[in-house]
């Protein structure tokens, strides 16, 4: 993670005195920044609080590449408040890293279907570390956007054009988490049936992901709880 080195440098802190403020193990640190390990969304805050630095500039790629070119169109945002660019742009850094997690977590359950995953427990553990991932990226990107926006936006007061590239980015967050959950905990359903599970134990997989897709749906901005 190019990033997290570049910002530890810049600040003069070596990857143990990072690791004393962020009150993590030193060798996590050295771990995420050779890209050997995954950073779990506590540690990035936790990281990003050390830093001194917002979630999404620690998430942003500043390794020397060709610029990629961002969604948001500067042209969208002429004579808007830069605040509202800024948090859009926040959101859009961080749909992407979750979008990548949740192909993480599929690509995990994939991994260890037949192996690590195969029994009940196993298969039904990995839907809920999941979904406590995706509880703490429903905390942070619902928490993104300044409740000022989402005022002027139920007012009326926001171009079209800048709701729309918001909302898009919302469905894009609930579209790749919702589908990420069904699949695992239909894959838990599935091996705890095979298994002659009882009755009550599918249900209560049932009740946990309606109540997981609940707490993505009724997160977002002018969405009403059933």
């Amino acid at each position: 993670m190019d990033q997290l080195k570049r910002l530890r440098t810049e600040k003069g802190l070596s990857q143990a005195k990072l690791a004393a403020l962020a009150d993590i193990d030193p060798s996590t640190v050295n771990q995420i920044e050779r890209g050997a390990r995954e950073p779990s969304p506590a540690t990035l805050r936790k990281l990003a609080q050390a830093l001194d630095v917002s979630l999404a500039e620690l998430l942003e790629d500043a390794s020397p590449k060709a610029p990629r070119r961002s969604s948001l169109e500067p042209s969208l945002f002429n004579g808007l408040e830069d605040e509202w660019r800024s948090k859009l742009q926040d959101i859009e850094r961080g749909v992407q890293y979750i979008i990548g997690r949740a192909e993480y977590w599929k690509q995990e359950l994939e991994r260890g279907r037949e192996t690590q995953y195969k029994m009940a427990r196993s298969a039904e553990n990995l839907a809920i570390l999941a979904v406590d991932e995706f509880s703490n990226f429903n905390e942070w990107i619902f928490g993104v956007v300044p409740h000022e926006l989402n005022t002027a936006i139920d007012n009326g007061e926001v171009p079209d054009e800048l709701v729309n590239t918001y909302n898009a980015l919302i469905d894009r967050f609930v579209e790749h988490i919702v589908a990420t959950q069904h699949m695992l905990f239909e894959n838990a359903a599935q091996v705890a049936k095979i298994q002659g599970e009882a009755t009550a134990r599918l249900d209560n997989l049932w009740e946990r992901q309606k109540a997981a897709d609940s707490d993505v749906r009724n997160r977002r901005p002018g969405a009403k709880s059933a």
